[in-house]
């Protein structure tokens, strides 16, 4: 039976690149970063953006940019061995590939450091994967084209979600959430149901 769909292309893609993370857990492929970026400057980056709803209130961001990089560098193994999330000298040096051939919306990641250091329960094991996978999904979901940093050699976005994600998700994944209640996915015609309506004219 065929049926037209309207997808909210990030929230599907967040929950699928969830499924990926969980399902990879342990096993990625490093994507090395050809530069290595300082935790301390991402964290500064990510406290000057309206999403860390930091305020002159809170603690100065060069004290709470000390605190994330002490955070992920005492979990630099846990993120090592289970993600494939290199840090080495107070940099991230590597993120994991969660899809060949998809980078992520590099410009994403101070947020994702962020979420990282703040949003993730390190004492508890089960919870901290599972917010991990959280997180790297919200940090890998398909995004507007200036989030990401694509030099001539790589395919477009357009291209990337067409060839790529697309035939990915609908060949193997399993969303933990029923996306059809959550309107990520709306159903908005099905041809059997277009057939019994001519059948009637």
């Amino acid at each position: 039976m065929t049926k037209l769909y309207l997808v909210d292309l990030g929230a599907a893609t967040q929950e699928f690149f969830f499924f990926r993370a969980i399902q990879g857990l342990g096993s990625f492929r490093p994507l090395k970063l050809e530069k290595h970026l300082s935790l301390y400057e991402l964290g500064l980056l990510s406290l000057s953006s309206p999403e860390a709803d930091w305020t002159p209130d809170d603690d100065p961001k060069e004290t709470l940019a000390n605190n994330l990089v002490s955070i992920l560098c005492q979990q630099s193994e846990v993120l090592k061995n289970h993600f494939s999330i290199g840090i080495e000298n107070q940099c991230i040096t590597s993120i994991p590939i969660l899809l060949q051939g998809y980078i992520p919306p590099l410009a994403c990641l101070p947020m994702f450091v962020l979420r990282l250091a703040t949003n993730v329960e390190w004492d508890d094991e089960s919870l901290c994967i599972y917010e991990i996978c959280n997180q790297l999904g919200r940090f890998y979901r398909v995004r507007d084209p200036q989030y990401y940093f694509l030099d001539k050699s790589q395919p477009d976005l357009k291209w990337t979600i067409e060839h790529l994600i697309l035939p990915s998700m609908k060949s193997d994944f399993v969303p933990r959430t029923n996306l059809f209640s959550s309107s990520a996915i709306t159903q908005l015609a099905s041809l059997d149901s277009l057939y019994k309506i001519f059948e009637r004219c």
